[in-house]
């Protein structure tokens, strides 16, 4: 766009400050700071807005955000990445103070650990040479039971090619392979 720069930050409460500690020799240097001066409760947070043009002066559309969200009384602070979804901003990832990942949850408890429906719920490999007979393979929870599928060569899912039944562990594999 061409809109003026800022100058010196004016109208930027809590990042206004912290500029000038670093532009001035203040500060731990070298860094750009966004400070939530507000609260240091557990449950506060400070975000990096980006956007396009028109959306970052007038509303969220087209904006994603990266959060800091302190956890808990101690500092622990959490990595929050968030996309604007056209009504509200939508959290996508999570990674809490010790390092776990959580997609689709605010809370993981693992690793990683994905959360959602019975439709998106699923870990997809596919192809990328698209070859005939090799185009992906996806693992995802279906009904009470994870389950291994296969993508035609049209690329439509295929029936479960082997299930683990989650209640009783049974295996299933079809004759497909």
């Amino acid at each position: 766009g061409s809109r003026p720069p800022l100058g010196d930050c004016d109208g930027l409460a809590g990042v206004h400050d912290n500029l000038n500690q670093v532009t001035h020799g203040g500060g731990r240097g070298g860094e750009v700071s966004v400070i939530n001066l507000a609260s240091a409760e557990v449950g506060s947070e400070a975000a990096l807005n980006f956007g396009l043009e028109n959306s970052t002066y007038a509303a969220d559309a087209g904006n994603c955000q990266i959060k800091g969200y302190l956890e808990a009384t101690n500092g622990a602070t959490a990595t929050v990445f968030s996309g604007y979804t056209g009504g509200a901003y939508q959290e996508n990832v999570r990674i809490v103070s010790n390092g776990d990942v959580g997609i689709g949850t605010d809370a993981p408890n693992n690793i990683l650990h994905l959360a959602g429906t019975t439709a998106n719920h699923r870990l997809v490999f596919t192809n990328t040479a698209n070859d005939e007979g090799e185009r992906g393979m996806s693992i995802g929870f279906d009904n009470g039971r994870m389950a291994f599928q296969k993508a035609s060569d049209a690329g439509v899912w295929e029936a479960n090619y082997m299930t683990i039944e989650q209640d009783t562990g049974a295996v299933h594999v079809a004759n497909a392979f």
